[in-house]
């Protein structure tokens, strides 16, 4: 007797299919972390995207990752995005990229579309920010929220004391906090990385605005990615999807704020789903 599949089965099958004769073109994406984190937090991103025959770029923003200059010296958010701006200036000459933002990451790839779009072919937007011109960079308000509930430390030039002090250079995430915020469903192993490799950020990124254009960021493909399970989905949702909202809107059920730890396969499916429409 021949076992008949399910039809989700088969539809999955179908699926598997469709996305094997599609995915003859290849791409190339370009992987933008958020604040704090670096080309480390998108390994199993990477992984996923290389085996499946793409071009995958993951960059360390100044002060982070494993660059080399503190956040503290970083002077303007020019500064702080040169290793994306030069990657695209320099090593992005015969195609087009597909850029990817996580988190505040959204901020710097939409910098990018307005300096280079003509290289970018869409830009993914994924539980992160999608500013109108002349928002900043990252709201100096969302900071002290994130500082008034104990997400978010400042840093400062004398010992750590505000009151000695001429201001905050840098800020960063409280460890514990983080884990509750950021990491609330990735795994015990994604938690030990993400706390033995998260670094401080410049705090002039909470000082410069943002300058888009029609022309050059408006005339660009923008795909949100909303996770779920985002304990800061009340945050984006706002700053996001109600105040600019994109071209369309796709969400990742059980995923954090982390989806690349705590969804991998899920994400890339998706993105790959998207790209090959």
């Amino acid at each position: 007797m021949i076992q008949t599949l399910p039809r989700e089965r088969e539809r999955e099958r179908e699926r598997e299919r469709e996305r094997e004769r599609e995915m003859k073109e290849k791409f190339h994406f370009v992987l933008v972390h958020g604040l704090g984190h670096g080309a480390w937090c998108w390994y199993k991103v990477i992984a996923r995207l290389e085996a499946a025959g793409h071009t995958v770029t993951a960059l360390d923003l100044a002060s982070s990752g494993i660059h080399k200059s503190d956040a503290g010296s970083i002077a303007s958010v020019a500064e702080y995005l040169a290793p994306l701006i030069n990657f695209l200036a320099h090593s992005v000459l015969d195609h087009q990229v597909i850029l990817i933002g996580h988190s505040l990451g959204g901020c710097c790839i939409s910098y990018a579309m307005e300096a280079f779009p003509e290289k970018i072919s869409k830009a993914f937007f994924i539980s992160a920010f999608m500013p109108h011109s002349g928002d900043y960079f990252f709201d100096p308000e969302l900071v002290q929220e994130f500082v008034s509930n104990g997400l978010m430390k400042l840093l400062y030039t004398t010992n750590d004391n505000e009151a000695n002090s001429s201001g905050p250079i840098a800020m960063y995430f409280d460890s514990t906090k983080a884990l509750k915020y950021l990491h609330n469903k990735s795994s015990e192993e994604d938690k030990c990385l993400a706390l033995a490799c998260l670094t401080a950020a410049p705090i002039v990124l909470a000082e410069e605005r943002i300058n888009l254009t029609p022309e050059r960021y408006g005339s660009l493909p923008r795909f949100y990615i909303r996770c779920e399970e985002d304990a800061c989905n009340f945050i984006f949702d706002k700053r996001a999807l109600a105040y600019n909202p994109p071209h369309k809107v796709f969400s990742l059920p059980n995923s954090d704020h982390s989806c690349f730890f705590s969804v991998p396969d899920a994400l890339v499916r998706l993105l790959l789903d998207i790209c090959a429409e």
